[in-house]
């Protein structure tokens, strides 16, 4: 699998130049809602670099492609869902007690689940389709993604745009703390809340 991100990275590398780089951007933010390993942010950066006078529109694109990609990813969760829970419950017996008390907890906590996977490093496509999966409420989901993944994206896009490749270690070694924080702090409420 990194050997065939590394290819598309190389690829998005060649095209970032091009007048279509957007159509490649869009695509990728789009499955890496659903399914796609690499975080879009990696696409976007050399992308930005090279079309300096377009990043608005490609932050833009980012974020409608997100969040479409985040619609299709809860809508398979919430229609496969079904099809693949009776073999859950076969292989594990128990499985029902333990996805109930997470059912609880992230209709309850979901908006914030949302956010969180949105804008942090946390796999965004796993929030997805666990929101379908659990039925959070779609507007919800939908406000939630557009919030998040816009000011994920936006930070992003204006950070490349001002400060070019000089902010790219800035910008990971402060996503992940800001990551590290918001999780941390959510677990403490949670603990807070139960304990």
């Amino acid at each position: 699998m990194e050997k065939f991100s590394k290819q598309i990275y190389n690829k998005i590398i060649f095209f970032s130049s091009k007048k279509t780089a957007w159509i490649y951007l869009s695509f990728i933010s789009f499955i890496e809602s659903i399914i796609f390993p690499v975080p879009t942010d990696i696409f976007l950066a050399p992308i930005i670099i090279s079309q300096r006078s377009k990043t608005i529109f490609l932050i833009f694109v980012t974020v409608l492609f997100s969040v479409l990609g985040g619609i299709l990813g809860y809508f398979l969760g919430q229609y496969l869902w079904d099809l693949i829970l009776p073999s859950i419950n076969f292989i594990y017996p128990n499985f029902d007690e333990g996805f109930n008390s997470f059912e609880k907890n992230f209709l309850q906590y979901g908006w914030f689940l949302v956010i969180i996977g949105g804008f942090t490093p946390f796999p965004y496509k796993i929030i997805t389709i666990s929101s379908g999966i659990l039925q959070l409420d779609l507007l919800m989901f939908i406000v939630c993604s557009i919030l998040s993944r816009g000011a994920r994206f936006s930070f992003v896009g204006f950070m490349f745009f001002k400060f070019g490749e000089s902010i790219k270690n800035i910008l990971e070694k402060y996503l992940n703390l800001m990551s590290i924080i918001l999780i941390t702090l959510f677990i403490l409420y949670v603990y807070y809340k139960f304990f």
